[in-house]
């Protein structure tokens, strides 16, 4: 009875941690302009071993609260990723989040049902996101091109050459 006790009492306490540190992930992206974590500092500021977070944060892409978007080769076990999202885009908006953080959610929102695969770029010089193999940059009215295949920009009513208005993107 007593052990039970105990045990009970600790497992209250690691949930709670548990919770608090997921609650902290989801403020970090609800504010944050750069959508990917420092682990080692989340792990050293919350007390936790890296294992453990990388599992927190596989439960929080499980049941549907985040996306993480890897790097093609990327095959460890444990990996933050390359960008952390709210899964719904529409979460940004309800929290006034940065605006090119929900286009780009909701890019990965809208093509990672639809296609093959959604990656994030190694080098961000090239674009966004390779999705089925072809580079994108999405941004606002006057994003540049980059080395991207495509741009998506918001802003903007009618497709031109590599160019699409992303409230095309909606009929995907």
């Amino acid at each position: 009875m007593e052990i039970d006790h105990e045990l009970r009492r600790r497992i209250e306490k690691d949930s709670d941690i548990h919770f608090r540190l997921m609650n902290a992930v989801i403020g970090f992206l609800a504010i944050s302009k750069v959508q990917t974590l420092n682990i080692d500092k989340m792990c050293t500021e919350w007390g936790i071993g890296k294992i453990k977070l990388y599992q927190l944060l596989n439960v929080m892409e499980e049941t549907g609260l985040i996306k993480i978007v890897r790097y093609a080769k990327d095959t460890k076990t444990f990996s933050k990723g390359a960008k952390i999202f709210f899964a719904d885009p529409s979460i940004y908006s309800v929290l006034n989040g940065d605006m090119g953080t929900r286009r780009e959610s909701y890019i990965v929102e809208a093509f990672s049902d639809n296609v093959k695969s959604v990656f994030a770029c190694k080098d961000e010089r090239n674009g966004d996101f390779i999705i089925n193999e072809i580079t994108v940059e999405v941004g606002g009215r006057s994003k540049k091109v980059k080395k991207a295949d495509y741009v998506i920009r918001d802003d903007i009513d009618l497709p031109y050459k590599n160019v699409i208005p992303l409230w095309l993107i909606g009929f995907i």
